[in-house]
């Protein structure tokens, strides 16, 4: 005999043709670029879950790799040893009617006697799990467990025109069957013998293996998602708190702070949010301290123009009205209406001042210090003098670069403001402290000082320590500030000492000119 061939069952067909054995081929390599800290946060769980993916797809290809080698295996070694028992169990029958010939003496035995002792070898094999059919041609001889054969002509027909021995694998109810098929001639005629064989077992324990590993599977990737989905939400949860501080950012909260937490990038991220919060929030501040200024300097301005122009508008209409004025309430009335308008127009000045230090270009030139001091003190001493006060004024050799006029009137204002601070007979001391990159003018009065509370507000546009006195001055309160805002220009530094009944010290720190004449 030729060696069996195996024609595959229909279930056989759908187990090893399923989508497990349709699986593409998976390759598993990290990119070059996946450094250790690149990996930290989201790119870690997507290369661990890429990673999990691909062993668990690697096991399970592995596991369906073995069981259908192993199945396959058991399979063919069933088919052996079937075929086998086929071929003893045709040698079995030729032997029985090889014997019985010698028994009766005959050269053949007529077909009647072999058909009978078929049928009686046949029927000896019945109740054993095991079916069994021959054939003359297309005859049916005997049969036993062989009902099924009926409905499988094509391989009933395949081994009777080839006479070699065949094999086939069909599903019968719930038992799936083995059938061999074989020529076998005996007394000069040719008979076919089928024989059937039950290898259910094999196949349900093959579906068994299969269930299991579809289920640890599946349990597999179950857990595996779990495990992904837990620790995305974990890397993530910082970033969910970022998201929600941002929101009570937009919303106007800037007094919020995130904890730091997490990778380094969300540590990171977490850091650059925390300070552009405080920068958001420093600047909301300021632009409040601006408005608030300027609401201040818009409330000042008209309660501090209000005062004279409604003085110089009462003592106009008492003029106009009043048939009869005496000279003396005249001058008096001139006088009150002069100095009101003295007022006003320093005060315009002052604004004018004001506005256009931080708008015109500054004409910078190089000047001693010396030289500057001596036209402020020429200019200063007729007033002075007026007021019985004195000027002492130390200066250094030292050279400076600033715009003449603007340092003169900055000069100008904090002598003017040591002037309306002091009494009679008091002396006033401009002098000058010279460093290595700095020189430091200071102007010192020996006036009533101040309080401070006051040196923090004394450069806010239109406050006066003292407002009576400061009005009795013809003062209104813009100096410091237009101080302030000269000093900035050239990058100078304004401070102030003070302290109440013992005068008060301004001193400008301006860097020194960067070369010596």
């Amino acid at each position: 005999h030729q060696a069996p061939r195996v024609v595959a069952s229909p279930s056989l067909r759908k187990l090893t043709t399923g989508p497990l054995y349709r699986l593409p081929g998976l390759k598993s390599a990290l990119p070059t670029w996946a450094a250790p800290g690149f990996l930290d946060g989201v790119l870690a769980v997507v290369v661990v879950g890429v990673g999990l993916a691909v062993v668990l797809a690697a096991v399970c290809i592995t596991a369906l790799s073995v069981l259908a080698s192993y199945f396959s295996a058991s399979v063919e070694r069933e088919k052996m040893q079937d075929v086998s028992s086929h071929e003893y169990y045709a040698s079995s029958l030729a032997n029985t009617v090889a014997y019985e010939r010698i028994r009766q003496g005959q050269i053949l035995l007529p077909g009647e006697t072999v058909e009978q002792l078929l049928k009686t070898g046949i029927a000896a094999r019945t109740g054993t799990n095991t079916g069994t059919a021959v054939y003359r041609g297309e005859s049916l001889i005997a049969s036993t467990q062989m009902d099924h054969l009926s409905k499988q002509p094509e391989f009933v027909n395949r081994v009777r025109e080839n006479g070699q021995c065949l094999s086939l694998i069909i599903d019968v109810d719930d038992r799936t069957l083995l059938n061999i098929g074989s020529g076998l001639r005996l007394e000069g005629v040719e008979y076919y013998l089928f024989t059937a064989y039950d290898v259910t077992e094999i196949y349900r324990i093959y579906q068994n293996q299969l269930r299991f590993i579809s289920i640890v599977s599946i349990v597999f990737a179950i857990v595996t998602g779990v495990i992904l989905w837990a620790g995305t939400r974990h890397l993530l949860r910082p970033l969910t708190v970022v998201n929600g501080s941002l929101g009570k950012i937009t919303a106007g909260d800037y007094q919020i702070r995130i904890k730091e937490q997490g990778s380094s990038e969300f540590q990171e991220l977490i850091r650059n949010v925390n300070e552009m919060t405080e920068a958001i929030q420093n600047n909301v501040e300021q632009l409040r301290q601006i408005a608030d200024s300027r609401k201040r300097f818009v409330d000042s301005l008209a309660h501090e123009m209000k005062t004279p122009l409604t003085s110089v508008m009462c003592l106009g209409d008492v003029l106009l009205c009043k048939r009869v004025v005496t000279d003396s309430e005249r001058q008096e009335y001139a006088r009150i209406i002069v100095e009101d308008a003295k007022r006003l127009r320093g005060l315009s000045g002052k604004l004018l001042e004001l506005s256009i230090t931080d708008n015109v270009p500054l004409e910078l030139e190089r000047i001693s210090i010396a030289e500057l001091l001596e036209g402020v003190e020429a200019s200063v001493t007729p007033v002075l003098e007026k007021r019985r006060l004195r000027l002492e004024v130390i200066p250094a050799d030292a050279w400076i670069t600033v715009d003449k006029e603007l340092f003169q009137s900055l000069l100008y204002n904090l002598i003017d403001n040591g002037m309306k601070a002091s009494g009679e007979g008091q002396t006033l001391r401009v002098f000058c402290e010279k460093s290595e990159q700095t020189l430091t003018v200071a102007v010192e009065d020996q006036g009533i000082g101040m309080s401070p509370e006051e040196l923090k507000k004394i450069t806010e546009p239109f406050y006066m320590a003292d407002k009576s006195r400061s009005r009795k001055e013809g003062g209104v309160g813009l100096g410091l500030s237009l101080c302030a805002s000269i000093a900035e220009r050239h990058h100078a530094q304004l401070t102030f000492e003070s302290a109440l009944g013992k005068g008060t010290t301004v001193r400008i720190s301006i860097p020194l000119a960067k070369e010596d004449p």
